[in-house]
């Protein structure tokens, strides 16, 4: 890239887009992860205790939110390749 240019404009993302697409995802698993977070944790501070499969369902919806998150920061590497 020349001194004083520009970086190229980014078109306005679409729903194809790859890094909106992967943000949505990121968002998605966030507020599951975060909703059963919030359950799990009620329950513990009422002294109880979630149930196996709470506990389950916590995990897998961390892992989500993982994946999520490395396919979002993959996606915004490919796109904008000089940010990272």
């Amino acid at each position: 890239m020349k001194v004083g240019t520009a970086p190229r404009a980014r078109a306005h993302p679409g729903s194809d887009d790859a890094v909106e697409q992967a943000t949505l995802r990121y968002k998605a698993a966030y507020a599951e992860y975060e909703g059963l977070v919030d359950r799990n944790a009620e329950l513990r501070l009422s002294g109880g205790m979630p149930s196996r499969r709470a506990r389950r369902k916590e995990e897998r919806a961390f892992d989500e939110l993982d994946s999520a998150r490395h396919a979002l920061f993959t996606a915004a590497a490919v796109d904008f390749p000089t940010i990272h």
